[in-house]
C-alpha cells in the first residue's frame, strides 16, 4: 500500500494526487576526471533544458520506462558531426558525458536511513 504525497507546482498553484511508495527517487552523482564519484549536499548540478527538452526529455523517459530492457544508456555532448538526439533532446555542446540508468531504489525513508549510517561511518 502506497503513501499518499501533494506535489505542488513552483508556483503553487495546482496540487495532484500522486499515490507511490516513496520510490520516486532520482540520485545525482558527478564522476571527476580522476574516476572519483562525489555527491552529496556540498555539490551542485546544474540541468538546464529548454521548453522543449522539458516536453521531449518527459516523454522518452515514459516510453523507456513501458520497455522491458532499458537499464543503462550513456548520452554524449553533441559535436560536429555527431549531433545525436537522446531521449527526444539533445545533450549541450558544453555538457558533461550523462549517464542515465534504472535503479530499483528502497523507499525514500530506507535511503535516508542509509545515508546516514554511510556518513557515520568512518
Amino acid at each position: 500500500m502506497g503513501k499518499e504525497f501533494i506535489v505542488r507546482e513552483l508556483e503553487g498553484n495546482e496540487e495532484e494526487n500522486i499515490h507511490n511508495e516513496g520510490k520516486n527517487i532520482v540520485r545525482v552523482t558527478v564522476q571527476l576526471p580522476s574516476g572519483d564519484m562525489v555527491s552529496g549536499k556540498d555539490c551542485i548540478v546544474e540541468i538546464c533544458l529548454s521548453k522543449e527538452a522539458r516536453l521531449t526529455l518527459g516523454a522518452a523517459l515514459i516510453r523507456s520506462n513501458l520497455k522491458e530492457d532499458f537499464h543503462f544508456t550513456e548520452v554524449y555532448p553533441s559535436t560536429k558531426g555527431n549531433i545525436v538526439e537522446y531521449f527526444g533532446a539533445y545533450l549541450h555542446p558544453k555538457s558533461c558525458i550523462t549517464l542515465i540508468c534504472e535503479n530499483d531504489f528502497s523507499t525514500i525513508e530506507e535511503e535516508v536511513e542509509k545515508a546516514e549510517k554511510d556518513k557515520a561511518t568512518p
